[in-house]
Parts: structure tokens; C-alpha cells; sequence
């Protein structure tokens, strides 16, 4: 979505109405009874303004609100299938933990910073960090040690991610914004096989000795296991396969036994190869 379609997106779920709960509870007991997929929309649609206010929590991390918004969507939809009306919880307290999970774990998958934080401290102490940040600043000697106290960890594990989440995040593809700047974007430095030649003409010859040997393997096998062979995997059609059925009078199981015992003889004379 580009930012005018984000605007219209939430301009149009305002326009979605609460539900009573006597209506909210009719439409789930729908949806877990007979899999109502309109009273699960109804249900979704009222409850998209609450997915918009949770996903607007996360936009400190630097990902884009379409996305978060995407993600407590996806969360969303799975409460309104396992929401048990019978238990006394309305929806939005329901969805509310699957939102914030589905939409935490997107956090976690994406963002630079997380991945980063390899250690189970770095993983303790990321979000926990970013709010004392917001309400300290630059942390000071006597702040690290609280902080670290606070969330048992080292004093050295909340400096590491206090400078690691100083720097913002790269793009891995995005060309330079200088107009005629050399400089390059990773993607454009990294080193793939392809640019070696020697690599690369290495592989080809790998791969043709490897495509001769299994020729030969096969062409060792007798006709049948060849036909057999050649009708599950070359042509794979029903017509194929029945014409190989009536030419050797066998079954399906024996034909599947066949195909079994044809690649172990393949297996174990390209191993030895």
C-alpha cells in the first residue's frame, strides 16, 4: 500500500460498527457451529479498528504500518475461529493477545535489530530496552546497571544492544540515493558462485557426468523396471501407467514395489560410482 492507500484503508474500517455482544456472541457461536464465513467477516470487520490501534503500537521498530497491520490481520482471523463465545470473554480482549503475537513475531522475523540479538539475553532484553530508552535517553553507567539488574543481564549485553540499536537498518537491495555515487547497495557486493568461471564450468561438468551415470544406471535395469520407472515419472499419466499394468499383469502394489526395489539399485549403484 502506498501511504494514500493506507489512509483509505483505515478512513474505511472506522466506518465498521462495534457489536453488541449478544450479537457478537449469535455470529462466533455461527462461525464454530457451522463455519458461518459471513458472520466470521462481520465478526473480522469489527474488529479491524483494534488490529489498526496495535499495529500503530510497533511503528517505533521501522516497519512499514501496512505490514504490521497485514500480520494482526492474519492473528485476528485466527482468534475469530477459536473464539469460544461460551467462556465470558469478549472478542476484542480475545483477539487482542493473537494480535499482538502475530504482529511481535513479524517484529521478531524482520527487523534487523532482532536478528541480531543471537544470545538469549540480546533476545530478553531488546524490547524491553527500547522503552527504558525512550524514557531515559543515552543510558548513563548507573542506568546500564539497573537496566541490567532490572531484567537480569549483564551490564556488557545492555551496552551491545544499546549500540546496535543506535544504527538504522540498510537496505539489502536499494540502489545509492546519490545520483552518481558509486557506491554500492550489499546486494550489489555480494559474491555469488556464478561470477567464478572456473566455479561455474566445474558445476556443468558435475552435473553432466552426473546426468551419464544415471543413464547408464537405468539402462542397467531390467525392461520392466525401466517401463515401470519411466510411466511413474516421465509420463506419470493414468494411461501410461495401465498400459504398463496390463503389459506385465501385475497390480498397483506390485508396481509401487517395483519402482521401490528399481531405486535402491539406482541409489546404491550411483553411491558406488
Amino acid at each position: 500500500m502506498s501511504k494514500s492507500d493506507i489512509d483509505i484503508y483505515l478512513s474505511k474500517i472506522i466506518q465498521h460498527d462495534a457489536l453488541s455482544a449478544s450479537l457478537e456472541k449469535s455470529l462466533a457461536t455461527r462461525v464454530r457451529k457451522s463455519a458461518d464465513v459471513n458472520a466470521e467477516v462481520k465478526l473480522i470487520n469489527s474488529q479491524l479498528k483494534l488490529v489498526a490501534y496495535i499495529a500503530k503500537r510497533y511503528l517505533g521498530y521501522g516497519l512499514p504500518l501496512e505490514d504490521l497491520i497485514q500480520e494482526g490481520n492474519i492473528g485476528l482471523t485466527k482468534a475469530v475461529r477459536r473464539f469460544n463465545p461460551d467462556k465470558g470473554v469478549r472478542l476484542s480482549t480475545f483477539a487482542g493477545h493473537a494480535i499482538n503475537a502475530e504482529i511481535l513475531d513479524f517484529v521478531m522475523r524482520n527487523w534487523r535489530i532482532v536478528r541480531v540479538a543471537t544470545t538469549a539475553e540480546q533476545k530478553k532484553l531488546f524490547f524491553n530496552l527500547r522503552k527504558s530508552k525512550r524514557d531515559l535517553g543515552w543510558l548513563k553507567q548507573d542506568d546500564v546497571k539497573k537496566l541490567a539488574d532490572n531484567l537480569s543481564v549483564k551490564s556488557s549485553t545492555v551496552k551491545e544492544m544499546e549500540y546496535r540499536m543506535a544504527g538504522g537498518d540498510t537496505s539489502f537491495d536499494a540502489p545509492s540515493s546519490n545520483e552518481g555515487s558509486k557506491q554500492l547497495s550489499p546486494a550489489e557486493t555480494m559474491h555469488t558462485e556464478n561470477a567464478d568461471p572456473s566455479a561455474f564450468l566445474e558445476r556443468h561438468r558435475d552435473n553432466k557426468e552426473s546426468i551419464k551415470n544415471l543413464c547408464a544406471t537405468i539402462n542397467d535395469l531390467d525392461p520392466r523396471s525401466r517401463d515401470v520407472l519411466k510411466a511413474r515419472w516421465l509420463q506419470s499419466d493414468a494411461q501410461s501407467i495401465q498400459n504398463v499394468l496390463c503389459k506385465y499383469g501385475i497390480t498397483n502394489a506390485q508396481m509401487k514395489q517395483i519402482e521401490r526395489t528399481a531405486f535402491k539399485k539406482l541409489r546404491s549403484q550411483l553411491i558406488a560410482a
